[in-house]
């Protein structure tokens, strides 16, 4: 027996459809640009050898104080702007909000499920050592 698809329900309407859609288009791009950001983080923390907390404290750190700006700081303020403007949510907000959580979940991977294993420390610090 063939199983209908989600959009062939006939339970669901056009605009549901419509926004079922939207929403596995949002889905597919936040996973796509959270692996692209992640190869590149990965590839320039093992090839190219670079730690943030290593070789930024002296430049970055000191621009900010000491405070080590993660790019999920970035993400969540990114989301942030997306929500504020959810009443006129334009394509360019969509892809902010992709972007936003594409950070944010890329520097969760990173710390969590990459450094941490390979390294033994997940190096997600709030501020730089001095």
């Amino acid at each position: 027996m063939d199983k209908l698809a989600i959009t062939d329900d006939p339970f669901v309407s056009s605009t549901e459809k419509g926004s079922q859609e939207a929403g596995n288009k949002v889905l597919l791009r936040v996973l796509v640009l959270t692996c692209l950001l992640e190869i590149v983080t990965a590839l320039l923390r093992f090839a190219v050898g670079i730690q943030s907390t290593r070789d930024f404290a002296s430049t970055i750190g000191v621009l900010t104080q000491g405070i080590r700006i993660h790019h999920s700081y970035i993400g969540l303020g990114m989301i942030a702007v997306a929500a504020l403007r959810r009443r006129r949510f334009s394509s360019v907000m969509r892809w902010i909000l992709i972007i936003g959580l594409a950070f944010v979940f890329s520097d969760l991977i990173h710390h969590f499920l990459v450094l941490w294993p390979i390294t033994g420390h997940p190096e997600f610090d709030l501020f730089y050592p001095y």
